[in-house]
């Protein structure tokens, strides 16, 4: 898999970002012009998130006709607040 680097997702711990697990994985969105994501269990080997087909499948794409048309990029890696749990645009403090 040849692609630009990715982001982890993280949480802190102790004042420090560190890799977060999420239901006993880790988690890394990478790529352009799309967006995908990998998991992986030790953080060396990664397994990307496929379609039924095998294919890539991407969690953001460009859209023809807006400024994204050419490519998506991410910013930082995510951070986690283990404090908050936001689902659908509603957060609820822990």
């Amino acid at each position: 898999m040849e692609t630009k680097s990715g982001a982890i997702v993280t949480e802190i711990k102790d004042g420090k970002l560190v890799a977060a697990k999420i239901n006993g994985e880790y988690w890394m969105y990478y790529g352009v012009p799309h967006i995908w994501l990998a998991s992986s269990e030790d953080l060396i080997h990664w397994e990307p998130v496929e379609t039924h087909e095998g294919k890539l499948a991407p969690v953001l794409s460009p859209r023809p006709g807006y400024f994204d048309s050419w490519l998506v990029e991410a910013s930082h890696s995510p951070s986690i607040d283990r404090k908050w749990h936001c689902s659908h645009l509603q957060c609820r403090k822990l």
